[in-house]
């Protein structure tokens, strides 16, 4: 039954309820814009998306019996009047009145190794140009076998594009969800309307992850090739998600002990690996030099995603003013049997070789420096063991290949200043 109060005698109390409503059937289109989908689908998604966007302003308009009401116009020049609120009204106009959208896709193929990365491919598809995804990975097969390994490492991003002008329109489409959400949470916050469905359906726009995923986890797929066998392999990939926002490392330091951030880096992730059962999502921490820091942990299956997240990581170095960067992550550590060890692959030697397990720390710093920590992670209960490792002291410049491309951008960007 439809609710007639009114809030502080002007607005219905589910005077939210439509255009929430409008919003979260936008929302539904956007789920289904995905890179596996064909042209007619994806265009068909993107048309109404685009429709369904402009639709929501249509119905608060209404269901507030003004397009000149102050609060919508107050938040609405605040939050959609932004570069991605035209460019998503502009395209919404363009498909509604004149053709469907001109959608494209671009593919890059990258392929690592432990100490470098390479773009090999580079292809833009449309609605009348587009080819199999597996065909194209049967044809870098040649490619791959020219390499002369074992396996081969390498990732397939993913880009939607505007067919014409060539560039990409996910920012676009996250900046506009994302300002539709502040949106409705401003004008919700100020109208007050005390009506349980707009209640639950206002936390369904708010909580709704497609602006928070990180874009790897959207359009980034990672693969190794197996040689031997034969077979692609994809990976996958667990990302904490957080708000990409910068922290002050004074209020990171407050909550511990000491002024030593490598010794606190290490004892707080020694718990947690210890709480989680010996688990550890390799997580990296780069620290800038406005005295903030930025965490990234991510949890995978094979070593293509972090050669990647490494060689991004290096990338970020290169165009940000980084101080330092630390790493924790299990390594596997092999006695002996070089010989035995280059026959194999990665799985076939942690099958074979019975290898130690460590839970290792790094700090690379700007001027190119490297310390380690290694604990054995048999050991790693044991609190005199975790103590005396610590006494120890760290090792000089020693790090795995892996962790090459950060200290090769350090180099770049001081050769640069």
């Amino acid at each position: 039954m439809k609710i007639n109060k009114m809030v502080e005698n002007k607005y219905e109390e589910d005077c939210l309820r439509p255009a929430l409503l409008k919003c979260y059937n936008t929302f539904k289109c956007l789920e289904k814009l995905t890179v596996g989908n064909s042209f007619y689908d994806n265009i068909s998604n993107l048309d109404n998306f685009l429709i369904e966007y402009r639709s929501i302003t249509y119905a608060i308009q209404k269901s507030l019996k003004s397009n000149n009401d102050p609060i919508y116009l107050k938040y609405r020049d605040l939050y959609l009047k932004s570069e991605s609120c035209k460019w998503l009204l502009d395209n919404r106009n363009i498909v509604v009145h004149e053709h469907p959208f001109d959608l494209g896709k671009r593919l890059t193929i990258n392929v690592y190794t432990q100490t470098s990365a390479e773009e090999i491919y580079k292809k833009e598809f449309d609605i009348e140009n587009d080819q199999p995804y597996k065909s194209i990975l049967e044809e870098l097969k040649v490619v791959f076998l020219s390499f002369k390994k074992w396996e081969v490492y390498f990732s397939c991003t993913f880009q939607f594009i505007d067919n014409n002008e060539k560039y990409e329109i996910y920012p676009f489409i996250k900046d506009g969800v994302t300002s539709i959400k502040d949106f409705f949470k401003a004008i919700y916050d100020d109208i007050k309307p005390k009506d349980k469905v707009t209640e639950d359906l206002l936390q369904k726009v708010l909580t709704y992850k497609f602006d928070r995923i990180p874009k790897d986890m959207l359009f980034i797929q990672d693969y190794v090739y197996n040689v031997k066998e034969n077979h692609f392999e994809r990976g996958y990939i667990q990302n904490l998600v957080v708000k990409d926002n910068k922290v002050s490392l004074a209020k990171y330091m407050k909550n511990f002990k000491g002024s030593n951030f490598m010794e606190i880096f290490m004892i707080l992730h020694i718990e947690i690996y210890k709480l989680q059962k010996h688990e550890m999502m390799p997580t990296f921490i780069v620290v800038y030099k406005d005295n903030t820091l930025k965490t990234k942990s991510y949890g995978f299956s094979i070593k293509t995603t972090m050669y990647r997240i490494v060689n991004n990581i290096a990338e970020e170095i290169i165009k940000e003013k980084v101080n330092a960067v630390y790493i924790v992550c299990e390594n596997y550590y092999y006695k002996d049997n070089l010989d035995e060890f280059n026959r194999l692959t990665y799985q076939e030697r942690i099958n074979k070789m019975n290898p130690i397990t460590n839970l290792a720390f790094y700090r690379i710093k700007e001027d190119t420096s490297v310390i380690s920590y290694f604990f054995d992670s048999s050991k790693i209960d044991d609190q005199d063991y975790i103590l005396s490792t610590l006494k120890k002291g760290d090792y000089k410049d020693l790090y795995l290949p892996f962790l090459t491309p950060i200290i090769k951008a350090f180099h770049y960007k001081n050769d640069l200043d």
